[in-house]
């Protein structure tokens, strides 16, 4: 099984929750929080699904679909200074975490001008005889799921596949899912969807369970070209996306722990931990 890590989503959960960070004897002007707890996380991953075919998924920026959509998270407002101090730091130990994942030979997906999701969806569509399992909160993901695309949701602790799909989400296939995603839009994105048109409304519009004297119908039938404008930059992958297949690979668990000692850390690297990172970097 690949699993296909959001990176900046996993990151950001940990570097503005309210955990205590890490302490730690010989290193106090730097803060690698977000660093130690990816690594932990990247063991509970392992553990859970029997891996450790990590692919590290990345932001590249949002060029692409700014060509085609042009107001595309343009909303995006300033945080407040607590936010954008956890977010800064975030940023440059991500920096320090990727360098040390590439010196273990973990594969690291990134094209600039693409997303993270897009890697995820390159993954899925140019890997299709391997199971994969999407590390992901974001519900864009879902669009994925296939009988051997899974996504789990760290937060919620759930694992949604192609047997519990329409459970969670009023009934719906993936395929259907992705056209109500771009009937309602994405408000945190800036992509505008049709007015007063929600999931709950679009689901029943797909199963055709919607009566067509309704207003919401006609509003729908009326806008349809709202959904093939919005799928430009909701579909996964984006359009042109470079192709990210996996390769068989050893990883290098003494060039890791060579890395962490580059950055001070220590307190992981020796010791009992070393019996540690030889688990987690093992062939499987």
């Amino acid at each position: 099984m690949l699993i296909a890590v959001d990176l900046a989503g996993v990151l950001s959960v940990i570097a503005l929750s309210s955990r205590e960070e890490y302490k730690r004897e010989n290193m106090i002007d730097e803060d690698y929080t977000c660093v130690y707890y990816f690594l932990d996380f990247m063991e509970t991953l392992q553990e859970t699904f029997h891996s450790n075919k990590f692919i590290i998924c990345c932001e590249g920026g949002s060029d692409c679909r700014k060509k085609v959509y042009p107001t595309y998270k343009q909303n995006r407002k300033d945080r407040d200074p607590d936010t954008m101090a956890k977010l800064e730091s975030m940023f440059e130990q991500e920096k320090v975490l990727l360098d040390i994942l590439r010196e273990a030979n973990i594969m690291i997906a990134h094209e600039w001008g693409y997303e993270g999701d897009d890697m995820i969806g390159s993954i899925c569509i140019n890997n299709p005889d391997k199971k994969i399992m999407i590390v992901s909160q974001d519900k864009d993901m879902h669009q994925l799921i296939t009988d051997k695309v899974s996504v789990v949701n760290f937060r919620k602790n759930i694992i949604y596949n192609n047997r519990n799909f329409k459970d969670y989400h009023d009934g719906l296939s993936p395929k259907q899912f992705l056209e109500a995603l771009c009937m309602c839009g994405d408000k945190a994105d800036n992509v505008m969807g049709i007015e007063s048109i929600g999931l709950k409304t679009a689901a029943k519009y797909l199963k055709n369970d919607l009566k067509p004297h309704l207003k919401a119908y006609k509003r729908i039938t009326d806008n349809l070209d709202v959904v093939t404008q919005n799928k430009q930059v909701i579909q996964l992958p984006f359009e042109d996306t470079p192709a990210i297949v996996w390769e068989d690979r050893e990883y290098n668990t003494l060039a890791f722990l060579n890395a962490l000692e580059k950055y001070n850390m220590t307190d992981i690297s020796r010791g009992s931990n070393q019996l540690r990172w030889s688990k987690l970097l093992r062939k499987m």
